[in-house]
């Protein structure tokens, strides 16, 4: 919730009730999109969608992994019109540096977990206080040692773009506003394929549920 403007406030009532999306394929597993819309937060709608021409009915988007046939051109006019988009690693060659606030695409070469928390701006402290939270909890985590060995995608060196977690001088999740709207880049890490965020192990995650699965709501 701390990446997107409120789409409606009352203010009577003080209610303020954010519409999210997440685009994904037909046939992908449907766990991001169930963590959110049965998630802790009672002022977040969420929306599974698969056609770009819905795009702005949303506050946020998240695009998540697989869903590479999205028409890109509509996504940057979200943006450029004030949406939110938040971008599963995957993406991040998926689109122009200048939509990424990016001087360059980086590989990310080992498990980003000892990350620096630079830029504290706006409403993106709560979100560093997680990672740092998260990351902080793994390290005492018995199969810690595990997760030097899986891939954690891309950063960028940043131009326009604001850091939010960093190692080394790149930018691990990152923040560009574009137009009127924002783009967030996301690692691996954090949302994770590589732990298990229900209550039983499944996909070839690590059982770690209950960290992982309050962290990525």
């Amino acid at each position: 919730v701390s990446l997107a403007f409120c789409s409606k406030e009352t203010e009577a009532e003080g209610i303020c009730n954010i519409k999210a999306a997440i685009f994904s394929p037909d046939d992908k597993n449907e766990v991001a999109y169930n963590e959110l819309r049965y998630g802790i937060m009672a002022n977040l709608d969420v929306d599974k969608i698969t056609d770009s021409d819905t795009l702005s009915d949303y506050d946020i988007v998240y695009l998540e992994s697989g869903a590479g046939d999205i028409d890109k051109s509509a996504v940057k006019e979200y943006v450029k019109n004030g949406g939110t988009v938040v971008l599963d690693n995957s993406f991040v060659n998926e689109f122009d540096l200048k939509f990424l606030g990016a001087e360059e695409v980086v590989k990310i070469e080992s498990m980003p977990f000892d990350m620096s928390y630079d830029y504290t701006g706006e409403n993106l402290t709560k979100i560093s206080e997680l990672l740092y939270d998260y990351t902080t909890a793994m390290r005492a985590y018995v199969e810690f040692t595990n997760y030097w060995e899986y891939d954690y995608g891309y950063g960028i060196i940043p131009d326009t773009a604001k850091v939010i977690g960093g190692k080394d001088g790149i930018g691990i999740y990152t923040k560009n506003s574009y137009g009127k709207g924002d783009v967030f880049i996301t690692n691996p890490m954090l949302p994770s394929d590589y732990t298990v965020t229900q209550f039983s192990e499944g996909e070839g995650g690590e059982p770690m549920a209950f960290t992982t699965n309050a962290a990525e709501n």
